[in-house]
């Protein structure tokens, strides 16, 4: 047939079937010049018009294509312009096609819903107001829907898309409220979603990538069900820049994030319609590294982390648990200050945050108490390596630095449950010198637990900030080492207990009164120690002095330097009144502290003594000696076994022994004191200012016995003078004036000897006495 002859058939008297082709061909060339030509046209003039209307912004479209055949919608280059000239949001191209087949599938049926580069921009300005909040005043004041019919259970229209995709989306969130504005950019952000449906129990896949211009990236990929709302699948948060986010942390903390890249990765399962909710983490993981934590000072690092791991975590709502296997902290730094006002940095760093009206709401208390299990939270294991630790106090006298370098710390069977076992090993170098061990065992609940302690040469100068605050003493050199169990046990027996042995080695300490060697010595051995508190008990086998070197000082204002070393501590009565006189409503009186020494020896140790007070000075020593005091107890409760033996110089030695019961109430001494030939010329200089004389020569011999039994005392003094010399007077205001050289001079012998034999007898309970 051709064109003429469907002219002219046109043209002749119509049959039926001619009329019904002319209307089927009138009716597509309508359809189709409203399809492609129209319709387009229409949809964009009322987007221009209503869109403004709707968002409070300007609206522009590119172009609107409709194909009537493919049923599908093309619109392109739509955008949303603020009334500042700023882009608000829009889109490259959005294409919907539409399937017929949702005639047969009773759902609105979609075979492809594509987003081409959406972009957005979020802005909050310095009021913190968001800029899209002016799209829901139409919504606010739109009229309220009529009510739902309660008869018939909501459902969701249904809906089928097979594949709905955005690709190179991009979102900018800015932040005008923070004191530093946070600004940044999201994309490419691109999802993939296919066979979604609204349709009941229907999984489908899916899959959203996003990525920004810093290194992050987001993933989330599994299947999801609208109805009933499931998901399963698995989340990637990676190479997320902490310092990016440090805008919000000044919020809460004045501290800079200078550095740290964050990942999260995990999978998980969620039913919402499950009641009450289930939602389960599995396999979740979460790391850390090169964090740089600054303090308002640039200079100073507060934290640094390089690598923070936790794997394996998994967490359920249902059975309410969380579960870490493994906490891995290797390499960093961490610094610690007691500031001057006593309050720590890292409190003090904390922003104080504003009081703000709290609505509050009484429940009703006939209603039945909610219900629901505590939370079950378990770490198996701990593991840090690597790790310094400085820890400065500036509320000391003079500022004290601590540290402990390359710590090494494992903990196993953490967790929130009642009589849990927990294993601890935690090893690290102190800053200074030594080392230090401990492998513990016990529960956190009820806390209990036993350690085995390795310390080893731990120097004790770094201390010295607090020595200085309770003693007028230097420390100069020492080191610590000690090995033994401890433990922590409140459900009976002693709270805590101590056994080893411990030793101080090369200790030097100098007085700052005098500004003297007060103590010092080659070693120092506990050993057999035992102390324990509530109950209150110290048991020693052996305490072993090795080269000590000890001193009495007066100084030059007439303090001694023992008296004088401990600082004053406020009196018993302003104790009482700044703390309510608790201690004396409560009636008690502080537990006994018995004390047991089974040895406590002397080798090679020296004693010396010295009066600055004087000029000249007055200096004497015990050179060398040595001796034991067996079977010491305090409060005395069995005699002690004394001897001790040495020499003041090469030609004058002495010896102390006998066996004494130090007990206050009821003392029992019996002593022999013996020195021979000892000098007498370094006390010239009490000579001169009490005798008026200076000692010229003498020599001093003194055999003493005394015994106190039953607070009775009985003492035999045999005292020898020889070759006692005086010189001439002197000019001391102080000198008595009896003729203390011409009583000498009578009781010498022929041999220039004087002998004295003084017996004492009396009661320590007569006030006259002396």
């Amino acid at each position: 047939m051709n064109r003429s002859s469907i002219l002219s058939r046109l043209k002749s008297p119509s049959t039926p079937g001619d009329r019904r082709l002319r209307r089927i061909l009138i009716a597509l060339l309508i359809y189709t010049v409203v399809g492609f030509f129209i319709a387009p046209a229409i949809i964009k003039w009322q987007l221009r018009k209503r869109l403004p209307g709707l968002t409070q912004r300007s609206a522009a479209v590119e172009t609107v294509k409709l194909n009537p055949y493919a049923l599908s919608l093309t619109i392109r280059g739509l955008s949303l312009t603020e009334t500042n000239g700023e882009a608000f949001a829009g889109f490259d191209e959005l294409y919907v096609n539409f399937q017929l087949s949702s005639l047969f599938r009773w759902a609105w049926t979609f075979s492809e819903i594509k987003l081409t580069h959406p972009t957005a921009s979020i802005v909050r300005d310095a009021n913190g107001q968001f800029n899209f909040a002016n799209l829901f005043v139409h919504a606010t004041n739109a009229p309220a829907p009529p009510p739902a019919d309660t008869n018939q259970s909501p459902s969701l229209p249904a809906v089928i898309v097979q594949r709905l995709i955005v690709t190179n989306g991009n979102l900018t969130v800015t932040d005008l409220t923070r004191a530093r504005p946070f600004h940044a950019e999201y994309g490419p952000v691109d999802i993939d979603l296919k066979d979604f449906t609204t349709r009941r129990n229907r999984n489908e896949p899916y899959s959203l990538l996003a990525s920004t211009g810093d290194g992050e990236s987001f993933s989330w990929s599994g299947r999801i069900s609208v109805n009933p709302p499931r998901s399963s699948g698995e989340f990637k948060l990676l190479g997320i820049p902490l310092k990016k986010y440090s805008p919000y942390l000044a919020e809460f903390a004045r501290v800079e994030v200078t550095d740290g890249v964050l990942g999260v990765n995990a999978t998980y399962r969620l039913d919402a319609e499950a009641s009450p909710l289930e939602l389960e983490i599995t396999n979740a993981a979460v790391r850390l590294t090169n964090l740089q934590v600054k303090s308002p000072d640039p200079e100073e690092t507060l934290l640094a982390l390089k690598d923070f791991a936790m794997t394996g975590v998994s967490a359920s709502l249902a059975t309410r648990e969380v579960r870490v296997p493994i906490l891995t902290l290797q390499g960093g730094s961490l610094l610690a200050r007691r500031n001057a006002d006593g309050q720590l940095n890292w409190l003090a760093l904390l922003v104080q945050q504003t009081n703000e009206p709290v609505n509050v709401v009484i429940a009703d208390t006939n209603a039945a108490p909610a219900s629901s299990a505590a939370w079950k939270a378990f770490l198996d294991e701990l593991s840090v390596d690597g790790f310094n630790v400085t820890a400065e106090d500036l509320a000391t006298p003079s500022p004290a630095r601590l540290g402990l370098d390359d710590l090494h710390v494992n903990l196993k069977g953490l967790s929130n449950q009642s009589n849990a076992p927990v294993a601890a090993t935690i090893a690290f170098n102190w800053r200074g010198g030594g080392a230090v061990g401990v492998e513990a065992s016990g529960t956190l609940l009820p806390p209990s637990g036993e350690a085995k302690l390795a310390i080893t040469n731990l120097a004790l100068p770094p201390i010295q900030p607090y020595v200085e605050q309770q003693a007028r003493l230097v420390l100069n050199t020492g080191d610590l080492t000690v090995n033994g169990q401890a433990s922590y046990s409140p459900g009976g027996g002693p709270l805590i207990q101590f056994t080893g042995d411990v030793s101080i080695t090369n200790f030097a300490a100098m007085d700052t009164v005098a500004y003297h060697d007060f103590a010092k010595w080659d070693d120092l051995n506990l050993r057999g120690m035992n102390v324990s508190l509530q109950t209150n008990s110290l048991n020693v086998e052996e305490i072993k002095f090795t080269k000590l070197e000890t001193s009495l000082v007066v100084s030059s204002n007439g303090q001694l330097n023992v008296q004088s070393l401990l600082r004053e501590k406020p009196s018993i009565a302003d104790t009482n009144t700044a703390t309510g006189n608790v201690a004396g409503e409560s009636g008690s009186t502080p537990a006994a502290f018995p004390i047991k020494i089974g040895a406590l020896v002397f080798v090679k140790s020296s004693f010396h003594a010295a009066d600055h007070s004087l000029t000249p000075h007055f200096n004497t020593s015990i050179e060398e000696f040595d001796g034991t005091i067996r079977d010491l107890t305090l409060p005395g409760l069995s005699k002690a076994v004394v001897d001790i033996h040495g020499k003041v110089s090469a030609v004058a030695p002495f010896e102390i022994v006998g066996t004494i019961l130090p007990d206050a109430k009821n003392p029992f001494v019996d002593l022999k004191l013996s020195f021979t030939n000892s000098d007498l010329t370094p006390f010239d200089p009490y000579s001169g200012k009490f005798v008026g004389r200076p000692l010229n020569k003498g020599k001093l011999t003194f055999d003493l016995r005394y015994n106190i039994e039953d607070r009775k005392m009985k003492a035999e003094n045999v005292i020898t003078l020889d070759q006692l010399t005086f010189g001439a007077r002197n000019q001391s205001t102080n000198a008595t004036k009896l003729p203390v050289k011409l009583g000498v001079a009578l009781l010498k012998d022929r041999n220039g000897r004087i002998d004295l034999n003084l017996p004492v007898t009396g009661s320590l309970d007569d006030p006259e006495f002396r």
